[in-house]
């Protein structure tokens, strides 16, 4: 297979960084970022397999299109239907509402309005925050509903608050029936008393933002309780409006800090050794690679509000921290085989 690359420019950076220095915040779509890629197949649609000992194998002549479309993921497919501007999808089923929490908690506290694509395979969005900082993308399959029957698929505008009360009154409800109706601007939520309440048209809320195509190499997955110890103690400490994530190629470490005028605070992590509470079961949730040296400035005040969003009990869950060279980072969780929540912040840059 060729190799490709793709090249912009970056925002430039000479400073050291350090808790003294100058920085500005970086915009995710209007700061251009500066990167190169090979050309293999994008990890996420890479699949392993395994042959049978015994089975015969035969030659099969496929396009590349035609293998990409038959392994492309759940989510994809949404995205699909966003870019194709389908409206007024007519939908019903039945979710059980702790998953609708845990996944629109996550949503930054200054966004009201969003665009939520109706699919065949689930429900999929993307919104990014009023300053272009922060986005959160989630997909949530169709197999983590207990019934999903979709007749048009389309998006609909629904404000958040409007969204969350479909859930929020039924927590101990063990799942709730949920009725879109786009024809009519119309969606039900029923737990045994239907609510009925008005949609908002797509096209007068923001555009879905486009996903920054970035190639960040480095990554580190940290249960939840390790996680949130660790960045609320950097962001209390040292007064941490900034915190830095850097990782090593050569020691295979990845390191987060914070540094002031008279304080520094640092962790390592080399292993899960590491971890501050290295049991089973956070050992199991601990992965890094570091093939390139890197490291990104993150707003403290982006980081604790999202901290803030994860619940007690979902804090053995795995987060993968995604980070490059002066890029904006991604915090990813899996909660089910194919449904994400996804937090993406752009980095603070170097005066």
């Amino acid at each position: 297979m060729s190799t490709s690359s793709s090249t912009t420019t970056r925002a430039e950076s000479s400073q050291k960084v350090s808790g003294q220095s100058q920085t500005s915040q970086a915009d995710l779509f209007n700061t251009t970022y500066e990167y190169s890629t090979e050309g293999n197949l994008p990890e996420d649609i890479q699949r392993d397999f395994e042959i049978p000992i015994g089975s015969s194998l035969y030659t099969l002549s496929l396009s590349v299109e035609t293998i990409l479309d038959n392994i492309k993921p759940g989510w994809e497919r949404a995205v699909e239907v966003l870019e194709a501007g389908e409206k007024e999808p007519e939908w019903n089923g039945s979710i059980d509402p702790d998953v609708l929490d845990r996944v629109l908690r996550h949503i930054p506290k200054d966004i009201d309005e969003l665009k939520l694509i109706i699919s065949e395979d689930g429900w999929y969005s993307r919104v990014v925050d009023p300053a272009n900082v922060c986005m959160h993308e989630f997909y949530i399959d169709k197999t983590d509903f207990e019934s999903y029957n979709v007749s048009v698929e389309g998006i609909v505008g629904i404000t958040l608050d409007n969204l969350n009360s479909a859930y929020s009154s039924t927590k101990n409800t063990a799942n709730i029936d949920i009725e879109f109706d786009g024809p009519e601007r119309k969606f039900t939520v029923d737990d045994g008393t239907p609510i009925v309440q008005s949609l908002i048209d797509p096209d007068s809320l923001r555009q879905a933002p486009d996903i920054p195509n970035l190639a960040l190499p480095n990554e580190i997955a940290l249960p939840g309780d390790e996680l949130r110890v660790l960045l609320k103690r950097l962001t209390a400490f040292a007064h941490g409006d900034h915190v830095l994530v850097s990782g090593d190629d050569k020691t295979e470490e990845v390191t987060f800090s914070v540094e002031s005028h008279s304080e520094t605070i640092h962790k390592t992590y080399a292993s899960a050794r590491d971890l501050q509470h290295p049991t089973a079961e956070n050992k199991s949730a601990f992965e890094m690679a570091t093939p390139e040296s890197g490291e990104t400035l993150l707003s403290g005040d982006y980081v604790k509000n999202y901290l803030t969003s994860i619940r007690k009990k979902d804090l053995n869950d795995s987060y993968t921290l995604i980070f490059g060279h002066e890029f904006p980072i991604k915090l990813r969780t899996q909660f089910s085989e194919k449904s994400f929540s996804m937090f993406m912040l752009a980095p603070r840059i170097q005066a």
